[in-house]
Formats: structure tokens, C-alpha cells, sequence
């Protein structure tokens, strides 16, 4: 019997976003043990082997969990036990912040789907690189690394936690995303029009360039609406 059927119960018993937190500590808990993830392997019936050579990095497959669900590196190991071609965890922050009042995660049940409007909620950078080490095992899921500005810095200053982020977090994925496109954040999309966005990205173009290793791909999230103009 699939396993989602026998818990689906359970978790409607709970405030999704209550749901969504516990489910994530269990995984991030089952991660640490090998015999465990080997077991989410064969329940997920196994990597899909596709490749794809993207930015000098190789895929395993198409298909990749985005930004959103592990926002802090809790559940990466677990998780790419499924059979995901990659992760991108985040969005990440510089500082601890709460997000946006609750309620703020919404069930669709008819349409099996979730309304979020979560507004990067984080634990911080500090956190997030306690949980991700400075070297991988091969084998490891391709990892990326959203990043988002703190919700009171201004756009004026926003490419200030960009770049201390990247300086953190950087060297700890195999590629970083640039978050200027969240509309659960105020103004923050204000960051993709040319006022901003060039700046930003000559700043942490710099920043990467300086950065010791490797040439770490950088990628910018922008927003599906933009009109042709933008």
C-alpha cells in the first residue's frame, strides 16, 4: 500500500504548516542513518538515470526538489536518497527571522496542493552552514543554495546580504540562487528591474570571483510574470 495513504490522515490532523515542520524534523533525523536512507531509495523506487552536464556540474536526472521545502539544510541527505537530480535548499537569510504571520500555508486538498506564503522564514546563515559540511561524499545530491535578503533590510542595501551570504554559503553547494522573485517578501521584487538588479549582480559576480576553489555557478530566480519588457 503506498505510504502516503496510511499517513495522509494523520497529517490533516494538523496545520499544514505544522505538518510540513514535523515531516521535515523526521527526515532530517532519518538522514543520518545509512540503512534508513537506503530504504527511502527503494521506497522512491530509485534514481532515474537521465543525466544532464549543466555549468560543469553533472545531474543525474531532470528532476529536482525547488527551494521552499527545506529551507535551512535540515532534510538534504534524506532527501536525495528519493532520487531527485538535485535539491536547492533556502531560502536562507543572513539573521534568524520568523516570516510572515500564521496562518500562512494553506491547503488545497481537491487540488492535492498548498497556497505558501511563508516569507522566508530562516534560522540564518549560521544555522544553515551548521548543517551542510564543508565536503560532501561522492555520491552526494547536487546541492543548491537560494539566497534571500532579511526582510527589513532597504533595497538600497539588499546587495549586503547577498554577498555576506554567498561569502558564507557559497563554497558549501554546487551552485547558488539569487532570490529577487518571492512575492511574500515586501518589495523584493523590485530587486529584478534594472535600478537594482545590475548592481547586485556585478557586486556578487565580485564577490564569487574572489571566492577561494572552485567557480561556483551563479543563477538568478526570477518571477514567471514578467512582461516581455521586463
Amino acid at each position: 500500500m503506498d505510504p502516503y495513504r496510511l499517513l495522509r490522515p494523520v497529517l490533516f490532523r494538523f496545520s499544514p504548516e505544522r505538518a510540513h515542520e514535523m515531516t521535515l524534523r523526521l527526515v532530517g533525523l532519518v538522514g543520518w542513518l545509512p540503512p534508513v536512507r537506503r530504504l527511502l531509495g527503494a521506497w522512491g523506487g530509485g534514481a532515474v538515470e537521465d543525466p544532464v552536464e549543466l555549468w560543469d556540474l553533472t545531474f543525474p536526472n531532470r528532476v529536482g526538489l525547488a527551494a521552499g521545502y527545506d529551507k535551512d539544510g535540515r532534510g538534504w541527505r534524506a532527501l536525495g536518497a528519493l532520487g531527485f537530480g538535485h535539491l536547492e535548499l533556502g531560502t536562507v537569510t543572513p539573521e534568524p527571522q520568523a516570516g510572515n504571520p500564521r496562518p500562512r500555508v494553506f491547503r488545497l486538498p481537491e487540488d492535492r496542493a498548498l497556497i505558501n506564503r511563508l516569507g522566508f522564514p530562516s534560522r540564518g546563515m549560521e544555522r544553515f552552514a551548521g548543517n551542510l559540511p564543508e565536503s560532501r561524499s561522492p555520491g552526494s545530491p547536487v546541492l543548491g543554495i537560494n539566497l534571500g535578503k532579511q526582510r527589513e533590510t532597504p533595497l538600497e542595501r539588499a546587495e549586503e546580504d547577498y554577498v555576506r551570504l554567498l561569502e558564507q554559503l557559497g563554497p558549501r553547494g554546487d551552485y547558488v540562487a539569487i532570490n529577487v522573485s518571492s512575492p511574500n517578501t515586501p518589495e523584493l521584487r523590485r530587486l529584478q528591474g534594472t535600478e537594482f538588479l545590475d548592481r547586485l549582480v556585478r557586486a556578487l559576480l565580485r564577490t564569487r570571483d574572489g571566492l577561494p576553489g572552485r567557480r561556483i555557478p551563479l543563477l538568478v530566480k526570477l518571477a514567471p510574470d514578467l512582461s516581455e519588457k521586463e
